[in-house]
């Protein structure tokens, strides 16, 4: 495209006269009934166009470019019935429009400033028939290019900076029918007499790859920065190669600093496949690849100032498979917050706004990874690595006589991270994954870690973890087998609570519930494994411990095998005592019950 546009610009400047604020243009047509109208006022104007063939059409505009600056253009049509139509003005623009074959249709619209160095370029260049592209650009600081080969292709491109903007480039290339590629960049930055309040935009790149028929790709960036705030970086790339794939991406953001940056890759191989991704706030990431038929995947990811990373991965392989992966983590900065107060002796409440009264806080890490093979498989991951803050806490005695005050969220609690894996072979199997929380900034560094894997028809699975320091895997092979697991812990200070959990299924019709809570003091330990092999086997397993001044630990296993197992454990800990049940059972109809307080 670049040797394009420099042939084109190069046509442009063929005929330069001996001053600098002079108009040139040059027009070559070879053929029957071919057009071009030419207008240039104000002086730095260059174009050429060139036509050979049958009733060929271009229109190019240009003025205002101004002392230092040019307005440059350059098109090239060969065939019937192409058309072309330039418009530019206020200088430091540079297009080219290359068109070969019937009916192919060019618009460029380019807006400059008179800044130097920052350039509106257009590369566009379409063979076959009836290809469409239609570029607008404004400020600077903007390139795009086009390739179309094909027919019935469209290209729609615009970008948009000012002058504390970033850079927007744009690529397209789309080879075959009716394919259509639109483009949406903005950078801008807000501009201010104090240093301290403007914002810079940040840089969007996108680029858009299509090979088939009917093809769809919708890209929107917006990197603007607000009063004080950088806008985040956004880099986009979409892969399609089949028929009738849809990929719609949207990034934005901003922060108060820079070097934050959304990242999304999407790969469509086959028909009818579909992806939506979003991603908000920067330091997000994702990549989604698709083979096959009728595939859906969606993935949001949010993060804030003060907060870790998302980072999402999406494989589908087959016909029919969907996935969810929903991913956010925010953090705040320490703010002014009210701290109420009541003096001695028939005092009246006071209320007065102190600085850093309200905590700071900092949001952890999401990590997940999906991948299906196979036909209607569902996956759903959610994870919410957000920080808060401790409500607030009235100390004192109650009433007029003594004195009373309320701490205002004055403790922070940081996002736990969260790490999935979800795995899943075969036909019609189903997968929810929630994992969230928060602990306190002196507690144990905790993670939720969840893996579910299935193989076979119509296996259910759906996990629940919070507070971190939280581990589970669930295996099922076979068909119809349902695994139900959560686990919950304290987020306090020095706190070492773990919740751990297996499920291992094999066979036909297996159920398996797990349910923990180490809660609110440290020192306790809930673990369970639950595996089971046969068929119509159900286990129960549920351990739990109060607000007891110490947590025990509890520690269960059940193990089933054979036709008709039934086994149910609960099991309560208080006062440091510990409880421990096993359970194997082998053969058919047996029947096991366990209950330890």
């Amino acid at each position: 495209m670049k040797r394009v546009t420099a042939l084109m610009l190069a046509l442009a400047s063929s005929t330069s006269l001996a001053y600098g604020a002079s108009n040139e243009s040059f027009i070559g047509q070879v053929g029957a009934k071919n057009d071009a109208l030419v207008g240039q006022t104000g002086g730095n104007n260059r174009q050429g166009t060139v036509q050979l063939g049958a009733r060929n059409q271009a229109v190019t505009s240009q003025s205002g470019a101004g002392t230092d600056n040019t307005n440059e253009s350059g098109v090239v049509q060969i065939g019937v019935r192409n058309g072309a139509a330039v418009g530019q003005t206020g200088g430091n623009n540079r297009q080219g429009t290359l068109q070969v074959g019937a009916r192919n249709y060019a618009a460029t619209s380019q807006k400059g400033v008179s800044t130097a160095d920052r350039l509106n370029r257009s590369g566009t260049a379409q063979f076959g028939a009836r290809n469409a592209s239609v570029v607008g650009q404004d400020g600077g600081n903007n390139t795009q290019n086009t390739l179309q080969v094909g027919a019935g292709n469209n290209a729609l491109t615009g970008q948009a900076t000012n002058k504390r903007g970033g850079t927007n480039n744009s690529t397209v290339a789309s080879f075959g029918a009716r394919n259509s590629a639109t483009v949406s960049q903005t950078s801008t930055g807000y501009d201010s007499n104090s240093p301290s309040q403007r914002g810079q935009g940040g840089d969007n790149r996108s680029a858009i790859l299509q090979g088939g028929t009917a093809n769809v790709a919708l890209t929107g960036q917006n990197a603007n920065g607000g009063k004080g705030m950088t806008g985040v970086d956004n880099n986009s790339a979409v892969l399609q190669f089949g028929a009738r794939n849809y990929a719609l991406t949207s990034q934005a953001g901003e922060r108060t600093t820079g070097g934050a940056s959304n990242d999304s890759f999407t790969g469509q191989f086959g028909n009818r496949n579909a992806s939506v991704v979003g991603q908000d706030g920067g330091n997000n990431s994702q990549g989604t690849l698709q083979f096959g038929n009728r595939n859906a995947s969606t993935t949001g990811q949010l993060a804030s100032a003060l907060a870790g990373t998302n980072d999402a991965l999406t494989l589908q392989a087959g016909n029919g498979n969907s996935s969810v992966t929903s991913q956010k983590t925010t953090g705040a900065a320490a703010e002014s917050g009210p701290f109420t107060f009541t003096p001695l002796l028939f005092g009246s409440p006071t209320t007065v706004n102190r600085p850093g009264y309200k905590a700071a806080y900092e949001g952890g890490t999401n990590a997940a990874a999906t991948i299906q093979a196979g036909n209607g498989n569902i996956a759903l991951t959610g994870q919410d690595a957000s920080g808060a803050r401790a409500p607030s806490t009235e100390l004192g005695f109650n009433g007029s006589k003594f004195g009373t005050f309320t701490s205002p969220y004055g403790t922070g609690l940081d996002g736990v991270d969260n790490n999935a894996l979800t795995v899943q072979v075969g036909k019609e199997n189903f997968a929810s994954t929630s994992q969230s929380g928060a602990r306190s900034a002196l507690a144990i560094p905790g993670s939720n870690d969840s893996f579910v894997g299935q193989f076979g028809v119509g296996n259910s699975a759906v996990v629940g973890q919070t507070n971190g320091m939280n581990g589970q895997a669930t295996l099922q092979a076979g068909n119809r087998n349902a695994a139900l697991t959560s686990q919950s812990n304290t987020s306090a200070a020095l706190s070492g609570t773990q919740n751990a959990a297996a499920t291992i299924q094999a066979g036909a019709r297996n159920n398996a519930l797990t349910s923990q809570v180490a809660n609110p003091l440290a020192g306790g330990l809930n673990g369970s494994l639950i595996v089971q092999l046969g068929a119509d086997n159900q286990a129960v397993a549920a351990q739990s411990t109060g607000l007891q001044p110490m947590i025990g630990a509890n520690l269960q296993s059940t193990v089933q095998a054979g036709v008709g197992n039934y086994a149910t454990t609960s099991q309560v800990s208080a006062a440091g005592l510990t409880n421990t049940s096993v359970t194997a059972q082998f053969g058919y109809k047996n029947t096991a019950v366990t209950v330890q307080k």
